[in-house]
């Protein structure tokens, strides 16, 4: 079998030193990985510590530089409609009852004990909470899915073009 070169990107920064570590962990392990497999992967970073770093390591890193886009996309991937999502539940705006019908496809509660209470109910009623959580996943599907996604922007481009 031909010998794979993968490249992976690193959006965060390292620190040594710091608190949890799960990128360097993961990256540590994909370095042992091709090494042992006849693999070979590097690592794109647009922090230079970051490269010192996975020098010291053993790991094959490159620089990649970021430009304003690149920070948006990351902006939006990090912050991105789930997060808002939550606020919204939190916030206790009309929005969450557009995205969860309660008791059909989700609970949604501000109240602890009466979510509590729905989730031993689903504990219990094994066939009530696999039909919740299929109706959650085509609701899911058909608010979140690619197919909406794709449909959305061939809409707003053929109106665009005209």
């Amino acid at each position: 079998m031909r010998p794979l070169r993968l490249a992976v990107m690193l959006e965060q920064a390292l620190e040594v030193g710091g608190g949890f570590q799960q990128p360097l962990n993961d990256l540590l392990w994909l370095r042992d990985w091709a090494a042992a497999s006849g693999n070979e992967i590097v690592v794109y970073s647009p922090y230079p510590k970051t490269l010192d770093i996975l020098k010291e390591f053993g790991v094959a890193a490159r620089l990649l530089k970021f430009g304003v886009l690149d920070y948006a996309f990351l902006f939006l991937k990090y912050c991105g409609p789930f997060d808002l999502v939550q606020i919204a539940l939190k916030l206790r705006s009309p929005f969450e009852r557009a995205l969860i019908r309660d008791g059909i496809d989700g609970l949604i509660d501000t109240r602890v004990e009466v979510l509590v209470d729905g989730m031993q109910r689903l504990l219990k009623d094994r066939a009530l909470a696999a039909e919740m959580g299929e109706a959650g996943r085509r609701r899911a599907i058909e608010r979140f899915g690619i197919d909406r996604f794709v449909d959305d922007w061939l809409r707003v481009l053929s109106e665009a073009v005209g």
